[in-house]
């Protein structure tokens, strides 16, 4: 998620609030073994769906 703590750079995190937002949906809807927002899917089935080197390489390429 993206905050103030690291000087305003972006690292491709969500905002804080759009997070909190969604986390507590998913937390009120109690119905997942696993509190994933929407941003973090394609990470977390990426060798599910075989797109692990092309995820890895996107995010390597981002400057930091």
């Amino acid at each position: 998620m993206s905050t103030d703590l690291m000087g305003g750079a972006d690292f491709g995190g969500m905002p804080l609030d759009a997070f909190a937002d969604e986390v507590i949906g998913l937390l009120s809807a109690g119905d997942s073994p696993e509190i994933l927002v929407q941003n973090v899917l394609p990470l977390r089935f990426a060798e599910r769906d075989g797109t692990h080197q092309q995820i890895f390489e996107a995010m390597a390429s981002r400057a930091h």
